[in-house]
């Protein structure tokens, strides 16, 4: 629950996402990267999460793709998620996945169309928290 804001990406992983992009680019494969919802407490806690959201982000900008971080998914009714669609801390389980495939086909079909779906992801971590938290996090009094 720790990102080193100094190096979001670990060097391992930087290297499968380079080696996988350069493929895609040559055999002309569209490649969208993507991180499945989180649970947005899971989010709260993860120091520089944010870091991770801008490196990937500047990696996909870098590679002529995308990225998508459904845990920063503005339609709360397309993706309606709470503690009762994960099997642990953060790994979707059967109907959590089922609510997220149809949230995925949704967007997949938009940008497919040609729609720019940037502006359906917020751009930081703090602003969906503050706006649409899922129901993972405990709201203080008086919320």
């Amino acid at each position: 629950m720790h990102v080193d804001a100094s190096a979001p990406i670990s060097p391992f992983g930087r290297a499968n996402l380079t080696r996988i992009a350069e493929f895609c680019k040559k055999q002309n494969i569209r490649l969208v990267l993507v991180t499945a919802p989180l649970p947005s407490a899971y989010v709260q806690d993860t120091q520089n999460y944010q870091a991770y959201v801008d490196a990937m982000r500047s990696f996909a900008a870098a590679n002529g793709t995308q990225y998508w971080d459904f845990s920063l998914f503005k339609d709360t009714d397309l993706l309606s998620i709470g503690f009762d669609d994960f099997s642990d801390m953060h790994h979707l389980n059967g109907q959590g996945a089922e609510t997220f495939s149809k949230a995925f086909a949704t967007v997949a079909a938009r940008s497919a169309a040609g729609e720019d779906v940037s502006s359906l992801f917020y751009d930081t971590v703090a602003e969906k928290l503050a706006i649409s938290p899922d129901s993972t996090v405990q709201q203080g009094e008086g919320n």
